[in-house]
């Protein structure tokens, strides 16, 4: 076995397939300038860096490594070693440290003649390569590679990055390269976050089954109750100590709530920032961020995010579904290694803006960080992938990926059904509650979307309803339960809400009240 050569373990270990050799290089020729217009540009090193360099961005620091099990086009030089060792990684070579002798292969294969060598025997080497490299808990190989490609499929996408960057072209005919997903949480926070947090991961769990890895930077250690709720649902938590906290509180207390209402509660601030850290603790090539009030409704993997994927983030539209352009935040997909490279530079960048939360566009905080920091790197993110419940074309709804709750959440569309006054809401979403376009067929859909997950835990449902409707008494508190169990109870995708929301209690609203806030 690999970790028999030290104390060290196959967790503290990296298996590392590198193409270099000149047949794959004249492949690399002919298959990035192949005539079609299809995008073929990572065959080699990202942007030509140090294969060493591009190894320790895809380490992260809350889990360093201290080996790498090494499969090239040749014995790895003593300069590459050296290179490593820098790093405070060993470089262990199958051949070049006979960790397996040829006639041992020979010997377990069965064969006839015990000469045996990597040019008369290449497939056979390269059975012997996969299959030690499958026992290595981490990967980073070359994505354009078959057998890379193979040894990320094998790790169901997870754990698994590729110095090469950018998509996998085996994706687009073999859709099997799931993409982790990353939450944020502080204890800090309102309950109201942590019932909608609950809501979305049981989405996730809802859609893709145990299929694709749940992440959650976890602020706090007393809420013993939700750390158990999460690991029965297998979310891997990740303790979360920011050293940037201060920092972030001299930005909150300098920020204007009638801006965004998130100034208005520390622990939600602190949340929206807990991001920051993700590449210390993520071990991915790709991620994608989702806040907690978001609802995952389609399946979805690599392939869906193309092969000109993005080398930094991508976001998508905010308020105009219309506006092509990088904005929102609150579900975004993520090159970990380039975070892992730029992090500190980031920190510093953030620190420069304390006095005054605002960054290039009017953007504010985070989601203003990222889009000035990250310009060069960052692209559009499809619209269903962030599919917001007041836009109002049908295309989004109907290929939605993603609901976000963004500004107005489920308990505010059920006010609104309830006939609940405009002043009820903060300054911040006023805009959101006159906006023009908004559906109410579209919204009963997103309401469908989130009550058929959020009445799943009926514990979580209760908790969510007296967090949002508590100071009105308990009767509102009920209606609350019923309505969002009710609609739940939907099997059906297009579901009408009229019949629910006459149920929820004709005293509290009259239909034509309501229907003005939709077009």
């Amino acid at each position: 076995r690999v970790d028999s050569t030290s104390h060290t373990t196959l967790s503290d270990g990296i298996c590392l397939h590198h193409r270099n050799g000149l047949d794959w290089q004249e492949h690399c020729n002919q298959w990035e300038n192949i005539p079609d217009r299809i995008w073929r540009k990572n065959c080699m090193n990202d942007r030509k860096l140090p294969l060493h360099e591009l190894v320790r961005y895809r380490i992260p620091a809350k889990y360093p490594k201290s080996w790498i099990y090494y499969i090239g086009d040749e014995e790895p030089s003593e300069y590459l070693i050296e290179d490593f060792k820098s790093d405070g990684i060993s470089l262990i070579h199958r051949e070049k440290h006979n960790l397996l002798s040829d006639e041992d292969i020979a010997k377990a294969a069965r064969l006839k003649t015990l000469h045996i060598s990597a040019e008369t025997h290449r497939n056979l080497f390269e059975v012997v390569d996969y299959f030690t490299c499958a026992e290595i808990e981490s990967f980073i190989g070359n994505s354009v590679s078959t057998f890379s490609a193979n040894q990320i499929a094998l790790r169901n996408g997870m754990k698994s990055s590729w110095y090469n960057s950018r998509s996998i072209p085996l994706g687009e005919v073999l859709p099997v390269y799931h993409i982790p997903l990353v939450y944020t949480y502080t204890e800090e926070s309102q309950g109201l976050g942590k019932s909608l947090l609950k809501a979305s991961i049981l989405s996730v769990r809802g859609t893709f089954g145990m299929s694709a890895d749940i992440h959650i930077l976890y602020h706090g250690q007393n809420d013993w109750q939700f750390l158990m709720w999460l690991k029965k649902y297998s979310v891997i938590v990740h303790t979360h100590e920011p050293q940037w906290l201060d920092m972030i509180e001299t930005m909150r207390q300098n920020g204007n709530p009638a801006h965004s209402h998130l100034f208005l509660h520390q622990g939600n601030y602190i949340g929206t920032w807990q991001r920051i850290d993700l590449p210390l603790f993520i071990d991915a090539e790709y991620v994608l961020f989702v806040d907690s009030d978001t609802i995952i409704s389609n399946t979805f993997g690599m392939h869906d995010f193309g092969l000109d994927v993005t080398p930094g983030l991508a976001a998508s539209a905010e308020a105009d579904e219309d506006f092509k352009v990088p904005w929102n935040v609150g579900v975004v997909l993520f090159n970990v290694p380039k975070l892992r490279e730029t992090h500190d530079l980031f920190l510093k960048f953030i620190n420069s803006h304390t006095d005054n939360p605002r960054f290039a566009n009017n953007n504010i905080s985070d989601q203003g960080a990222y889009l000035e920091f990250y310009a060069d790197v960052t692209q559009f993110l499809d619209t269903t992938f962030n599919v917001k419940p007041y836009w109002g074309n049908r295309r989004n709804f109907k290929d939605r990926k993603i609901v976000h709750f963004h500004g107005l959440k489920p308990h505010d569309f059920l006010k609104i059904f309830m006939g609940y006054p405009v002043d009820s809401w903060a300054v911040a979403l006023h805009s959101l509650l006159s906006k023009k376009g908004k559906k109410m067929e579209f919204v009963c859909m997103v309401m469908h979307d989130f009550s058929k997950f959020v009445s799943k835990d009926e514990e979580n449902l209760r908790e969510y309803c007296e967090n949002a409707f508590g100071r009105d008494g308990e009767k509102k508190v009920d209606v609350c339960i019923k309505f969002f169990s009710d609609l739940g109870a939907e099997d059906r995708n297009n579901v009408s809400c009229t019949k629910h929301v006459r149920g929820v209690n004709s005293s509290f609203s009259n239909i034509r009240t309501f229907l003005r806030f939709f077009s």
